[in-house]
Formats: C-alpha cells, structure tokens, sequence
C-alpha cells in the first residue's frame, strides 16, 4: 500500500519553489521540456484532418458569438452543413476565436494557442501525479505527456484543451480537504467538470464522478459540485435553444449501443498504439512477483519485443507485404493494450477502508479510465487515437502504482526510451503527412495557367490550403463548372462527389511515397485520427502512395 495520497512529498532544503503551486525547481524544468517536446511538433505544422473545420467555425463566432449554431461550415458530402451538425460543443472554439481576433488565424497563432493547454495539460499532470504517486510523478507525466496520444494529436482539435480540464477536475477531487474547504474544492470542480463538457461533450461521465467521490468519501458537499456542473449545462442547452431553436447535445449526443462489436477491441488496439510502454511496465510488475510463472512470463515478453523488431525490419524492406505486416502492428496494439489495463488492474485495492484516500484515489482512478472509455464505445461515431487520451492518465497512474518505487529501474527506463522512440518517428511521419496538402496546393494551382478557373473537392487540411491558392471548392447542385476550367484533388481525403454532367480528362496524377523510413509511419486514409478498420491502423508501416493528387481538365458539360 503506498503512502496516503495526501501526505507531502519532501524535496531537498533550500531546493528552489514555484511561487503558489509549491513545485520543485526541478519539476518545472521537466515540464517546461516536455512542452517544448510537444510544441516542436505542432507549433509550424501544416493545418490537418478536422482542424479547418474548426477554424472556420471560430471565424464564424468571431464575427456572430451570440449566434454560434446559425452559421454554415462547409464540410461533408454534401458541402454545406449547419454548424449545430458538428459534433463539439463551442468553448474551446470561442477561445480560438478571440485568439484569432487578436493574432490571426496562421498555424503558428492557433497551434500557439493550444500550447497553452498543452501547458496546463502537462503542469496538471505532474500535479495530480504528486497527489496519487508521492516520489514518482515525473515518470508518470512523462509517459502520458510524451506518447503519441498527447503529442500528435494536438493540431487545433479540443482533445488536448478537454484533457487539461479532466486533469484539472481530478486533481481538485483527489486533493485531500475537509470542512468548508471541501464545498469551496466540490464547487469548484464542478465548474470545471462543466467547463469540460462544454469543450467536448465526453465530460458528462464527470458528473457521476462528482457523487461517486462524495459516496466514498461520505460527503454531502459533493452535491454542490454536481449542482455547479449541472446548472453549466442547463444553461448551455438554453442558450443552444435561443440561437437556433435546438439542443445540440441532445441532437449530437446519439446512442449507438454496440452496433459494432469490434468497437472495444479498436479502443484497447488505439489504447496500444498510444502506450507502447506498457510491455516495459508489465516487465517491471512480473520481475517483482516471486512465482517462476511470472518471470517467464517476463522473458516471454522480452522475447515478443525483440521478434517485434525484425519484422518492422521486414515491413520496411518490403519483403513481406502490408496486409501481413499489418497483422504484425494489430497484435502489438492489442497486446500493449491488454498489458496496460492488466498492470493497471493490480493497483486497485480491496474495498476495506472507503475512507483512506489512497483506496479512494485509486477507485476514482478505475472510474475514470472506465468510464471515458465507455463514452467512447458505446457514443463516439467511430474510434481514434485521440479517444484514449483522457483515459491514458489514470491508467498510467494506476499501472505505475502497481510497481514498487525502488524497483526494475532498467524496465522504467526502457519504458521512457520506447515512448520518446515512437512518438518521434509517428510524429515525424504525421508531421510531413499534414504537411503534403499545404506543399501541393500551392504547387499545383502554380502549375496551372494564372487566369483559369481551378475548381477542387476534399476536406481536411486540403480545404484550407486550396482555399489558400485560390481554388474554389464544387458545391453540390449549385457550382456550374465550364468547359476549360481545370479541377484538382486528393483521392485520399474526405470529399464531396464531383458532378456527375461533366466529362474530364486527366491531365496528370501526382502520387506521394514515403521517402525515407521514418515517413513510412505515416497512417494513410488518416488511420491516427479513425481507425475505422484493423487495417487502418494509427500507426504502421505503409510503403505505396499515402496520397494522390489528380489534376482535371473539364472539357465538356451535359445541360451547361
């Protein structure tokens, strides 16, 4: 049993202190690295997947923030689309909008504005980790902080800005108060819990952790928590309902049940993908235990690691093909997955003393990463990396908890090595993967002539930059396309049809190869961001084009 989550944690004499959070010299050094880790990746990247989406709909606030829902995005099959079809409630994007006012709408402003909540992310982290692991939270906020989870998923999209408002909200719960500074700590947790629901609308499951925090603890205060929260989203709904004459988290929020039933089996193979630690910390749980089963299992382990490598090898070399290295990476996921939440699993104590906040510290643990992987599961249209991030920090916590401080210092090591490794190379990948839509917008409107009409279809980061070069996107049933006018596209995106009066030619087809290893990583038809398939997995080694371009010449038109 470790020592009660609230009892301090002592630092050396005369060590260097934050001013008001109490922080060691040392740790605000560690997450200033890490942010510049995370930041380097994101700060110039090219636009990506939804964030157009996002952008344009923080320019709409911008210029009509009482009216959020009543504007048009265009996004979807059919071109335009209300924006109260969007899945994400408005704050984070009410924040991007006030940011784009003042610093305009470049990649460097957004993303520049997502590093503040990697920040808060990062410090929140490291704070929580110091409530629920005394002595070991660097390795903690390391391991959540620097996976590819955290880090490739930033771009402008709310998964990062929620994760800084969980971390927060858990932080306040799980810090040890009594009397009166509890009410003020559950008032302002619901506050929080509702300020994360309105960033993304998986933080409704706070709300139930507010009254199963007050059950463990017996605290009646924790009502005031759920009555802060709820009233938040009482009036969230009211507001929706004065713009446009709906509810919009009743309208997004549509329960799928299991009409998939592979859909736990993507959420434990993305929760792999984003934790190729997990083999390290299962080698450091079974190297305590003393049955001679668990240390073969141990070496068994070593050994599935180092066969991993050579067929990466392989993979990379094209000697085997990408449906079977594909099954290679699938296996890897799962089995990092069901690693994680078994290591996990023995922290969890038995339930003799409610009231001894280490067990609470540790049930609420359970609660959360169950409980934001349900949402998922059971609500979410689809699965993705980005989905796991919430649930990554209670599992790390809960699985470090499981191994002894003092031991496996080598399996710890090896478990920071392999995280710092992949997310390297999968963001290096992801980074030149976003980056082939801003190079070829501008290189293919230039290779046209200066005074034609170039029409183009897809989304993603593609939308921005062909807007960006002056192509016009075809709207269903109202662009009228002419004979001469030229038509480029992606083959690989999110796009609308193209008309079906039209006769093309093909000028030319541009197709993108990987040209070293490290972009071989990159996961086309957008794998990291919805792993729709075991084939489409988050990260994997692909060696054909990730990409197509091809450049149409209309030249003639049924009805003009």
């Amino acid at each position: 049993m470790t020592p009660a989550a609230s009892a301090p944690v002592p630092s050396p004499v005369g060590e260097a202190r934050w001013r008001g959070l109490g922080e060691p010299l040392a740790s605000r050094a560690l997450v200033l690295a890490l942010l510049a880790f995370a930041t380097a990746w994101n700060l110039t990247k090219a636009y990506h997947i939804d964030d157009t989406a996002y952008i344009e709909i923080a320019q709409w606030i911008a210029g009509h923030p009482l009216h959020p829902m009543r504007g048009r995005v265009f996004w979807g099959d059919e071109g335009f689309t209300t924006i109260d079809s969007v899945n994400q409630p408005h704050l984070y994007l009410y924040a991007m909008a006030a940011w784009g006012r003042l610093f305009g709408w470049s990649e460097v402003s957004m993303h520049g504005l997502l590093a503040l909540f990697a920040l808060a992310a990062i410090a929140m982290m490291h704070r929580l980790s110091r409530i629920v692991l005394p002595g070991r939270p660097a390795l903690a906020t390391t391991l959540v902080v620097a996976s590819p989870a955290f880090v490739v998923g930033q771009n402008t999209m709310v998964d990062v800005p929620a994760l800084a408002l969980w971390l927060w909200f858990f932080t306040l719960l799980l810090g040890e108060a009594g009397g009166e500074r509890a009410t003020r700590r559950y008032v302002a947790a619901g506050a929080v819990c509702g300020a994360a629901i309105l960033v993304k609308y998986t933080g409704l499951v706070l709300i139930p952790a507010l009254v199963l925090d007050g059950l463990l603890r017996r605290r009646r205060a924790a009502w005031y928590g759920v009555a802060v929260a709820m009233g938040i989203v009482l009036l969230w709904c009211g507001f929706n309902y004065w713009d446009y004459g709906g509810v919009h988290m009743l309208t997004r929020m549509d329960a799928r049940g299991f009409r998939n039933v592979l859909d736990p089996l993507k959420w434990l193979l993305c929760l792999g993908a984003a934790a190729p630690f997990a083999f390290a910390l299962a080698g450091a749980w079974l190297e305590r235990q003393s049955r001679p089963l668990a240390r073969g299992a141990g070496v068994a382990l070593v050994v599935l690691v180092a066969a991993m490598l050579p067929a990466v090898a392989a993979s990379l070399g094209g000697m085997i093909d990408t449906a079977a290295s594909d099954v290679v990476f699938a296996t890897f996921f799962l089995l990092s997955g069901a690693l994680a939440i078994a290591v996990a699993l023995g922290a969890l104590p038995r339930f003799r003393d409610p009231l001894q906040p280490t067990v609470v510290a540790r049930w609420m643990l359970a609660y959360w990463a169950a409980a934001a992987a349900a949402f998922i599961v059971l609500l979410a249209p689809f699965v993705a990396m980005r989905h796991v991030l919430v649930a990554l920090p209670p599992l790390v916590l809960l699985a470090l908890a499981a191994v002894p401080g003092g031991a496996a210092a080598g399996w710890r090591a090896a478990a920071v090595v392999t995280v710092f490794a992949v997310t390297c190379v999968v963001a290096s990948a992801d980074r030149w993967y976003a980056g082939i839509y801003r190079e070829q917008a501008a290189r293919l409107r230039a290779s046209l002539p200066a005074s034609a009409r170039v029409w183009t279809a897809g989304h993603w980061g593609w939308q921005w930059y062909a807007a960006e070069n002056g192509m016009v996107q075809i709207v269903p049933g109202e662009s009228r396309v002419a004979v001469g006018d030229f038509i480029v596209y992606p083959e690989h995106v999110h796009r609308q049809p193209l008309p079906e009066d039209i006769t093309t030619e093909i000028l030319r087809e541009v197709p993108i190869r990987p040209t070293n290893w490290v972009r071989a990583f990159a996961a086309p038809y957008a794998g990291f961001y919805a792993t729709s398939a075991f084939s489409q997995l988050p990260w994997a080694v692909h060696l054909g084009p990730i990409e197509t371009f091809r450049v149409l010449r209309v030249v003639a038109v049924r009805n003009p």
